[in-house]
């Protein structure tokens, strides 16, 4: 019996949670899908407006998806959900930091909005504790209800929750790159406490590397971190000789791609080292963290939306519409000798 849990995120807003049970090939199946939009007032530096995350579930019912989005027994829209507890984020981050980070909500109260991490830069406002602790409760809340579901279902449930503060870049000790706690890695210590799903892989595909869950289980021999992102992106971490310490060596894998890598880049990296890891590691629980980063004059709404809604295409067992959308002038060559290299050393590295 195993399960898995996806998440995703936009560029730095840790967006979606995905869960799903199964016990058989994830082929075509009914699904549960469970949204969670929490922490609508959390503002970023360069996106104050909360139309970034909205223009997604505005889009998705409007979509080639309605037929399947009116039909409950396969699209359910969950919004109950509980906050995250200062335990639960204790198992990842330092509890000096988050009673630290608690109270300097009077200091967010009184000045209306602080610094608390230079890098990204990283601020906080009067409620972004509060929110903080809704994003990482809505992994959490997300977990118990796929793994309830998957009790009484006969077909694997999905779960798909777009939440906000993001996360990947939050370390043990502190924030980072707009992310204030690690909600996956979270989510990831909760699935092992309260559910005894022992054995977690998480992957995590963006532009930027996520150190933040990287670090949190750098020596964990029962955590496995994959990352994909783009080689001397921010925040220059992930190189692909970092392979955990320890205990934990080899529980890492880090694949930084060149940029320019596509389509053709990813499918070459699920099927020659994804999947061969997954494989090999036997899993109780997978964790995905997604990223779709557009930088072409900040994020485009549309493709973020398209891009969503093409993952529930695939959980759907619906094909991908991609080609519909994609735009001939952004499209350009992606270096397929460069990507073959950096695979066939990390494969080396892992001895896949």
């Amino acid at each position: 019996m195993s399960y898995a849990l996806a998440g995703m995120q936009f560029g730095h807003m840790h967006c979606c949670f995905s869960v799903e049970y199964f016990s058989k090939p994830l082929d075509h199946r009914s699904c549960i899908m469970l949204f969670i939009f929490p922490a609508y007032n959390f503002k970023f530096q360069f996106f104050s407006r909360t139309h970034t995350l909205n223009a997604i579930p505005e889009f998705l019912p409007s979509s080639v998806l309605l037929k399947r989005w009116v039909s409950s027994s396969e699209i359910i829209d969950l919004n109950k959900f509980r906050p995250a507890t200062i335990d639960d984020i204790a198992c990842v981050h330092e509890r000096a930091y988050v009673l630290g980070l608690e109270k300097a909500m009077d200091q967010a109260s009184e000045q209306g909005l602080i610094f608390i991490e230079s890098s990204g830069p990283t601020y906080a406002t009067p409620t972004t504790f509060q929110e903080s602790l809704f994003a990482a409760g809505a992994g959490i809340s997300l977990v118990d209800a796929v793994v309830a579901a998957s009790k009484v279902k006969k077909d694997p449930p999905v779960g798909f929750a777009l939440v906000r503060p993001p996360g990947h870049h939050a370390v043990p000790t502190g924030p980072m790159g707009f992310c204030v706690f690690g909600n996956v890695a979270i989510a990831a210590r909760y699935a092992q406490r309260a559910h005894g799903l022992k054995r977690v892989f998480i992957i995590d595909f963006d532009v930027h590397h996520g150190n933040g869950t990287n670090d949190a289980f750098y020596d964990d021999p029962d955590i496995f971190f994959l990352s994909t992102h783009q080689d001397g992106s921010y925040p220059g971490t992930g190189k692909i000789n970092q392979i955990g310490i320890g205990d934990g060596e080899g529980s890492t894998l880090n694949l930084p791609l060149p940029g320019g890598s596509g389509d053709k880049a990813m499918r070459s990296v699920f099927d020659e080292v994804i999947v061969p890891c997954a494989q090999r590691f036997k899993p109780d629980i997978i964790l995905v963290s997604a990223g779709y980063v557009l930088l072409q004059r900040g994020y485009n709404l549309s493709s973020l939306s398209h891009s969503v809604a093409d993952s529930f295409r695939a959980f759907l067992g619906e094909p991908s519409l991609a080609p519909e959308f994609d735009n001939p002038s952004f499209l350009y060559e992606e270096p397929s000798k460069k990507v073959k290299e950096a695979i066939q050393k990390v494969k080396h590295i892992q001895s896949l």
